[in-house]
């Protein structure tokens, strides 16, 4: 909240991290004491974080994915400066916000019925897509109608992503698959945070319509890391080999 905002506003938005923080207050309460103890399995692998990143691929998983949250929250967190400078009226920020929840649901259903049988194949079209969308929306941004497509592809691919990468690296990190899911829950907080501040050095920088701009750059390095990943971090699915790899000779009957 900017610090010459209305009185108002302010003691609005402090009322309403009060609720938030006293709401989650209430939920570590009820967890505490609804949620049964989880019990280690006896002969069961003990989890090791070192020997996690040792698993061939995970260390790309644990950067590739960061790098795509980075780039959403770089341009997330000041997505209102950016439909300002657009031209674009301000009921476009928060049905923005808006068009990137509901398209987030619809990622998530593309990407659950593709995750197990073309997980790469869609994870690389699905990264493209968000590196264009952003690349686009300086240039598309001023109209509204394109814009809002834009958002949608954008938001979609978001909720997309977190489901092939987590099937990513828990299929990388093999018996230590808690553990490397672990280090992927640091990697992405971590995303969070520096995406924040990696936006804000784009706004002041380069201006608010660049923002998109400087997201897509860590969207396309992490576009590289699974193009390079394709044998351990993100192979191909059973349905996707031949797209994958080129296909056997087929054997020549002898007559």
């Amino acid at each position: 909240m900017h610090p010459w905002a209305p009185r108002s506003a302010r003691s609005s938005a402090g009322a309403s991290f009060l609720f938030l923080a006293g709401f989650g207050l209430l939920l570590t309460g009820l967890a505490a004491w609804l949620l049964p103890q989880v019990r280690r399995v006896p002969d069961s692998v003990r989890p090791s974080m070192r020997k996690a990143m040792a698993q061939p691929g995970v260390k790309s998983i644990a950067i590739a994915w960061p790098l795509l949250v980075l780039a959403h929250f770089a341009l997330f967190t000041y997505i209102a400066p950016f439909i300002r400078e657009a031209g674009l009226p301000d009921y476009a920020i928060s049905l923005s916000l808006t068009v990137l929840g509901a398209s987030g649901l619809i990622g998530i259903w593309i990407a659950g019925i593709t995750v197990d049988t073309r997980p790469r194949r869609s994870l690389l079209i699905t990264t493209a897509a968000i590196a264009v969308a952003m690349l686009l929306l300086p240039l598309g941004g001023g109209i509204f109608p394109i814009a809002m497509v834009l958002m949608t592809v954008w938001g979609a691919g978001l909720g997309a992503i977190g489901i092939f990468n987590q099937a990513a690296i828990l299929r990388a990190g093999g018996e230590y698959r808690d553990a490397a899911n672990g280090l992927t829950g640091l990697t992405i907080q971590l995303g969070i945070t520096i995406g924040a501040l990696y936006g804000s050095a784009a706004l002041v920088l380069a201006g608010p319509l660049m923002v998109p701009v400087a997201a897509a750059l860590p969207v396309a390095v992490a576009l590289a890391i699974t193009l390079a990943g394709k044998r351990h971090a993100y192979p191909a699915g059973p349905k996707e080999r031949g797209w994958s790899e080129p296909k056997a000779a087929e054997p020549v009957l002898q007559h």
